[in-house]
């Protein structure tokens, strides 16, 4: 099956945007997404049906972030793509790829994390229900994830802000909303987000674990403990 899936096509994206902020050569944007295709794709661009309209619409998509970057966002330097971190909370590994990191060259001299979205929510965040189990099926994961990555990072940098790339948001008028200080929601997100993993590592050591239900099992879809668990095996009916 050569058509590509819906997964795909995010790591299409992601992968233009690494080989573009990557390149040295002055290579052209067109050259790069055939290049970033034959990566995720592991075969030359032939497309048809919806590869058509999927990589058109990748090529697009990074073309509208470029634009962004240079005119919203310059003066920057682009320090990592793809970074994979490893931090570590009372022993419990922390682990994660951030789509990008910027310096920014202002009198600021803050550290961007990015991380590239292609969903169309953009609702206000709001820290306290990210944490609420009730509201499971709901929850801000896009915010939380992008949190997270800047709790990894703040041993490592001094001034850390998130941004999510919202290429639907970039697309229809070329604005995102203001990236979020990490430092004036530490205070607030820390705490909640150290008693998650508190509770994560105690429920690691309690045999039954792998025996119980997922509240809600979307949050399970990407868990390596999968094969392992109830939850797999009561979706799979």
């Amino acid at each position: 099956d050569e058509t590509m899936q819906d997964g795909t096509f995010g790591s299409l994206l992601h992968r233009i945007m690494e080989l573009h902020y990557n390149d040295t050569k002055n290579t052209k944007l067109d050259d790069i997404c055939l290049q970033a295709y034959r990566d995720i794709c592991h075969h030359s661009y032939d497309a048809h049906g919806y590869d058509i309209i999927a990589f058109e619409s990748a090529k697009t998509m990074a073309r509208n972030i470029i634009r962004y970057d240079e005119t919203q966002r310059a003066p920057f330097t682009v320090a990592a793509n793809e970074h994979k971190f490893n931090s570590t909370y009372k022993g419990l590994t922390l682990y994660g790829i951030i789509d990008r990191i910027d310096n920014d060259k202002s009198e600021t001299g803050s550290t961007l994390v990015i991380d590239y979205k292609t969903s169309g929510s953009n609702e206000e965040y709001d820290i306290m229900r990210m944490f609420d189990s009730a509201e499971s099926k709901t929850i801000d994961l896009e915010t939380m994830q992008i949190l997270f990555y800047c709790y990894a990072l703040k041993d490592k940098h001094k001034h850390l802000k998130a941004q999510l790339y919202k290429v639907y948001s970039i697309a229809k008028d070329n604005t995102l909303k203001p990236a979020i200080d990490y430092s004036e929601i530490a205070s607030e997100f820390e705490p909640l987000l150290e008693q998650t993993l508190d509770r994560l590592i105690e429920s690691l050591h309690n045999p039954s674990m792998f025996r119980q239900h997922a509240a809600n099992p979307d949050n399970c879809k990407y868990c390596p403990f999968g094969n392992l668990c109830a939850t797999k095996k009561v979706t799979e009916k």
